[in-house]
């Protein structure tokens, strides 16, 4: 039985498990993927508290080797289901069981890829999948969003602040 389970790390699953860990709580973080999240898809960060400019993959590592300090346990498995029980919380993964007072979910999001040629190659250096995160790099220039829905155009809009006029 664990006091915290935390589904995800990335930046703020690994934020948490770090603080938890160092009120000697017994945590651990669930993830599917790599520790850091999306951090490891940004070639530079720009907008994090305390750096200037750091590469997505060094803050991710950073962050992660500071939650270890502390003691947090980061284990791969995907998790399946959560369920409340009487006091606690159960946690099926592809792997087992966990069991813990409580639980913070922060399994982030996964962007939706197009499958065009040269996305891939161009993830980081003028492919973006976060005009918050990503738009000031992209200042003066002629910037097109691709996608559907609300969040495409909230997007577009925050992106106007940014980009090159052109009719």
């Amino acid at each position: 039985m664990h006091d915290l389970i935390i589904i995800g790390a990335g930046p703020a699953g690994l934020t948490a498990g770090l603080y938890a860990a160092r009120a000697k709580m017994s945590a651990i973080a669930i993830e599917k993927g790599i520790s850091g999240g999306q951090l490891w898809n940004t070639a530079a960060v720009e907008d994090y508290p305390g750096f200037e400019h750091i590469g997505g993959a060094e803050l991710a590592q950073k962050i992660e080797e500071q939650a270890r300090k502390f003691g947090l346990e980061i284990i791969n498995e995907t998790v399946q289901h959560a369920r409340r029980a009487s006091d606690h919380f159960s946690i099926k993964t592809d792997q087992g069981e966990h069991e813990a007072l409580a639980i913070i979910c922060t399994a982030g999001g996964s962007p939706v890829k197009l499958g065009v040629p040269g996305e891939e190659k161009f993830l980081g250096h003028g492919v973006s999948y976060s005009a918050i995160c990503d738009g000031a790099f992209f200042t003066g220039q002629d910037i097109i969003v691709v996608g559907r829905g609300d969040s495409a155009v909230e997007e577009a809009n925050f992106l106007t602040r940014y980009g090159g006029v052109s009719l």
